[in-house]
C-alpha cells in the first residue's frame, strides 16, 4: 500500500460519494459473530453487513456519466442486479470497518484499473469498506438501552472480532470523505542513530518497528551502515527485515537451535532431508529451485515432425516434477490477502518450449484450500 499519485487537494470540487452495496458476509460468517457475541452476553436478533465504497470523481457531471457502468461493477455479480447500490445513510448506530487512513488497499488498486478498462472515466479515488448495524434481542442484564451502541462502537466487542488493527480502522460514523482522501503531509525519514549509539541503535529500531530481525542480521546492517560511515533510515530498516523473511526465504528453517539447553547440529532444514538421504531411490532430483523431479517412466507424447510438421506419437522417458510454495503476501503490510491465495483452489498449467518450439517439458500447478508450510522451498 503506498501513497496514491492522485490524493485530493482540500479546494479542488471533486464529487465524493459513498454507496452501500451487497452484503459483505455470507451468512454463516455471520452467524459464527452471532454466535460469538452472544457467548459475550450480546444476544442479537439480526446482524447485518453490507459493503461500503467511498471516493470521488472529478466533478458531478464525471459521476453522473459514469454511473451505470460504475453501479454495475460495484454490485458484484455484474448485469443481474441483484444487490441494489444505494447513498450510505445508516438509520441507527453503525460500525464502520475501513482501510486505514492514508493508505490505499490491493481492492482499490486493481478495482480502479478494471473501472477505467470499462469506460469509467474521472474517477480519481475510490476505497472499500464494511458497515455494520445490529439488533439486540434483549436488553442485557444491568445495562442501559444503549447496549447497541456499545455493540458497535469503534472499540467495542465486534470491532475487535471483525477488523485487523495493521490494514483497517474502525469508526462510529462514515469519516468525511474530502479530509478522508486529502494529501497526506509527508515527512523526512526517521534516521537511526547508529554511528553515535551503534549497535543497540538497530537493536531498539527492531523491537519499536517489530522488524524481527535477528542477531546476525543487525551485525550484518551495523557493519555495513558502519563502513558507509552513516546512519541507516527506518525505510531501509523495513525494507532490508521485509527482503529476508517474506515470500519464500523461510531463513528460521537454516537457523540452528538448541534442545534443552544442547545446540543441535542440524538445522530445521537439514532434519527435513534427511528423508530423502535415507531413501533416495525414485527421486532424480531434490530440493532445487523450489521442487523435486521423481523417476517417471515410459509414455506416449505428442512432438512435431521437423520435417513433416505434422505431430506424431512418441514413446519418452517421462519425469514427475513437484513444486510447492507458500507464496505470501508480505505479511507485515497485508496479514489477511496475504494469506488469502492458499484459501482459494486453483490450477495453473505451464508448457516449456525449446528453441524449434517443441513442447519438452509441462507443469500443472494445483492449490488445494490447506497448503502445507514448504520448509524445503529454500
Amino acid at each position: 500500500m503506498t501513497q496514491e499519485e492522485h490524493r485530493l487537494s482540500a479546494s479542488a470540487p471533486h464529487a465524493f460519494f459513498a454507496y452501500l452495496g451487497p452484503p459483505a458476509l455470507s451468512a454463516p460468517s455471520l452467524g459464527k459473530l452471532q454466535t460469538q457475541l452472544s457467548q459475550a452476553r450480546y444476544p442479537l436478533a439480526a446482524l447485518r453487513a453490507r459493503l461500503v465504497y467511498v471516493g470521488s470523481f472529478s466533478s458531478a457531471a464525471a459521476a453522473q456519466q459514469a454511473e451505470a457502468i460504475f453501479f454495475e461493477l460495484l454490485c458484484e455479480d455484474g448485469a443481474m442486479g441483484r444487490h441494489p447500490i444505494e447513498a450510505a445513510q445508516p438509520s441507527g448506530p453503525a460500525l464502520w470497518v475501513m482501510p486505514r487512513r492514508g493508505t490505499i488497499s490491493p481492492w482499490s488498486s486493481k478495482t480502479k484499473e478494471i473501472a477505467a478498462l470499462t469506460g469509467v472515466q474521472g474517477l480519481l479515488t475510490l476505497d472499500r469498506g464494511i458497515c455494520f448495524e445490529a439488533d439486540l434481542a434483549s436488553a442485557m442484564p444491568g445495562t442501559s438501552e444503549n447496549s447497541a451502541a456499545q455493540l458497535l462502537a469503534a472499540d467495542g466487542p465486534l470491532a475487535r472480532l471483525v477488523h485487523d488493527p495493521m490494514t483497517q480502522t474502525c469508526l462510529n460514523r462514515l469519516p468525511d470523505l474530502q479530509s478522508w482522501f486529502a494529501q497526506a503531509k509527508t515527512t523526512p525519514a526517521a534516521m537511526v542513530n547508529l554511528m553515535a549509539e551503534g549497535r543497540q541503535a538497530i537493536e531498539q529500531a527492531n523491537r519499536s518497528l517489530g522488524l524481527a530481525l535477528d542477531a546476525q542480521e543487525i551485525d550484518y546492517l551495523a557493519d555495513a551502515f558502519g563502513g558507509l560511515g552513516r546512519n541507516p533510515t527506518e525505510v531501509e530498516l523495513m525494507m532490508f527485515a521485509q527482503a529476508n523473511s517474506e515470500h519464500c526465504r523461510h531463513k528460521i528453517f537454516n537457523a540452528r537451535f538448541s534442545i534443552d539447553a544442547i545446540e543441535q547440529q542440524a538445522s530445521l532444514f537439514d532434519l527435513i532431508r534427511q528423508t530423502h538421504a535415507a531413501h533416495p531411490d525414485g527421486v532424480e532430483l531434490a530440493y532445487s529451485d523450489n521442487a523435486a523431479v521423481l523417476t517417471g517412466g515410459i509414455a506416449q507424447w505428442l512432438l512435431p515432425d521437423p520435417e513433416t510438421k505434422v505431430y506424431r506419437a512418441v514413446d519418452a522417458l517421462m519425469h514427475s516434477v513437484l513444486k510447492v510454495e507458500t507464496h505470501n503476501h508480505p505479511t507485515a503490510i497485508a496479514p489477511h490477502p496475504g494469506k488469502s491465495r492458499p484459501e482459494h483452489a486453483f490450477c495453473e498449467h505451464w508448457l516449456l518450449l525449446d528453441a524449434r518450439g517443441r513442447h519438452v517439458a509441462d507443469r500443472a500447478h494445483v492449490c488445494t484450500r490447506r497448503q502445507a508450510c514448504c520448509a524445503a522451498c529454500d
